[in-house]
């Protein structure tokens, strides 16, 4: 019953509401993936005129994770 409020209904409904908020997530075709130092993350940017959306995602469904993330000047649109 999708009219029923429970957790996993409002969890779509703040995802679909990021996704229509952010023109980068709207698009399959505009991410870059990012060197990350940690094999246990993967991180990727995606990009859609002005709208820069970095995602990193933990692949360890039993422990929290940290690394760094390199992104380049021009990926997070600083001049050099």
């Amino acid at each position: 019953d999708w009219q029923k409020r429970n957790k996993l209904t409002q969890i779509i409904t703040l995802v679909n509401r990021f996704r229509n908020e952010n023109a980068a997530l709207q698009f399959t075709n505009n991410y870059v993936e990012c060197g990350v130092d940690n094999d246990m993350l993967i991180a990727y940017l995606k990009t859609h005129g002005d709208n820069k959306i970095l995602c990193v995602v933990n692949l360890d469904a039993n422990n929290r994770q940290s690394g760094t993330v390199a992104l380049t000047y021009d990926q997070v649109g600083k001049p050099h």
